[in-house]
């Protein structure tokens, strides 16, 4: 981590606590000049505007010209905000536990995890070529919270790994492909609890519940890999914030 990243996390964490505790003045939910923040916080002007900036790009505040910046309560009290990181460590640690993270195999797919794959993504038969599978999962204070299975096709692996290891999708594909993610593509769709899920979740089979389907591309659209991922239903309550005053589309 660079020097200049670790500075504006320090500041973070210093403004949200601040916050929290009431020691920043605010008018309503308005926050006082820019100038007065970084006195406060004794930090640069320059350390305060990107952190400013940063907390607007998470949805924290909105900045108005003409009439300063606004503090959104509302967007801090919503734990497992998927639009904030794409790694889902990170989303059990906003939620406030404690992340793990354990993989359980990693081996060609067998006729199960295939099919699986083929259905939820609505592959052909004629789809050739094998895929390496990692099964995972994510817990929170301990308890499993989050099972992902990944797909990398066989053929675009330039070497073998050599023994389980423990890097996300993207170290893998950086590392055994050669690959960068340049975007994903991903659907939710409601299912039912299989014997596995049941195993790893200790929920019944039969049990509702949301599963992620994902796509990986490289900057040149081709698909590199896929993953189907499951929530715990008790313990993981997804959320999202949509700026929607920021509508960039074309209608």
């Amino acid at each position: 981590m660079s020097r200049r990243r670790s500075l504006l996390l320090e500041a973070k964490e210093l403004f949200m606590d601040e916050l929290t505790q009431g020691k920043i003045p605010i008018q309503g939910n308005k926050l006082p000049s820019e100038e007065e923040l970084a006195r406060n916080l004794d930090v640069s002007r320059t350390t305060m505007r990107e952190l400013l900036a940063a907390l607007h790009k998470e949805g924290v505040i909105t900045k108005r010209h003409g009439l300063g910046n606004f503090i959104h309560f509302s967007a801090l009290e919503q734990g497992y905000r998927i639009d904030r990181t794409r790694d889902f460590g990170s989303l059990i640690a906003l939620g406030g536990k404690r992340p793990g993270y354990s993989i359980s195999s990693r081996s060609l797919t067998d006729d199960t995890d295939e099919e699986k794959l083929r259905k939820a993504f609505s592959l052909p038969l004629s789809d050739a070529g094998r895929y390496v599978s990692t099964r995972c999962t994510f817990f929170a204070d301990g308890e499993a919270a989050i099972h992902c299975l990944v797909f990398v096709p066989e053929k675009l692996l330039t070497s073998r790994p050599t023994d389980v290891g423990e890097e996300n999708v993207y170290a893998f594909l950086r590392k055994y492909c050669g690959q960068e993610v340049e975007h994903t593509l991903i659907w939710f769709e409601p299912t039912s609890c299989d014997t596995d899920l049941s195993s790893c979740f200790g929920i019944p089979e039969g049990t509702p519940i949301i599963e992620w389907k994902e796509q990986f591309y490289n900057i040149y659209d081709e698909v590199i890999c896929y993953s189907l991922t499951w929530f715990h239903p008790v313990s993981m309550k997804l959320s999202m914030l949509r700026k929607t005053w920021e509508d960039f589309s074309l209608r």
